[in-house]
C-alpha cells in the first residue's frame, strides 16, 4: 500500500478524472476571477459616485433625508393646526352651549312676562 501511495499520491483517483478535476478547478476560479473583476468595477463606480455627489454637497442618502425631514416638519405644522382648529371648535361648541342657555333663560323670562 505504501507503493501505491507513493506512485499515486492524489488517492484512487484515475489520471482521467484528476485532469479533469483540475480542468474544473481551473474553469472555476476563471468565472472566479472575473467575477472579482466585475465587483471590483461596480465598487469603483459606487465609490466614484460617492465622491460626486459629496463634491456636489449631498449624497442620495442626504437628500432622502432632507426631503423626509421637509414633509416631516409638514406633517407636524399641519397638526398643530389641526390642534388649534379642534380647540377652537370645543371654545365655539361650549360658547354656543352657553348661548343657548342664555337664549332659553331670555324666553323664559319673556313667557313670565307675557
Amino acid at each position: 500500500m505504501d507503493k501505491d501511495r507513493k506512485e499515486r499520491p492524489y488517492g484512487r483517483l484515475s489520471a482521467q478524472r484528476l485532469a479533469r478535476a483540475l480542468r474544473d478547478n481551473e474553469e472555476a476560479a476563471g468565472r472566479c476571477d472575473l467575477a472579482a473583476v466585475e465587483a471590483d468595477r461596480e465598487a469603483t463606480e459606487i465609490r466614484e459616485r460617492l465622491e460626486q455627489q459629496k463634491a456636489d454637497g449631498q449624497t442620495r442618502g442626504q437628500k432622502y433625508v432632507s426631503e423626509a425631514r421637509e414633509v416631516l416638519t409638514q406633517a407636524q405644522d399641519l397638526l398643530a393646526t389641526a390642534r388649534r382648529e379642534a380647540g377652537a371648535e370645543v371654545t365655539a361648541a361650549a360658547t354656543a352651549e352657553q348661548i343657548t342657555g342664555y337664549i332659553e333663560q331670555v324666553k323664559e323670562h319673556g313667557e313670565k312676562g307675557a
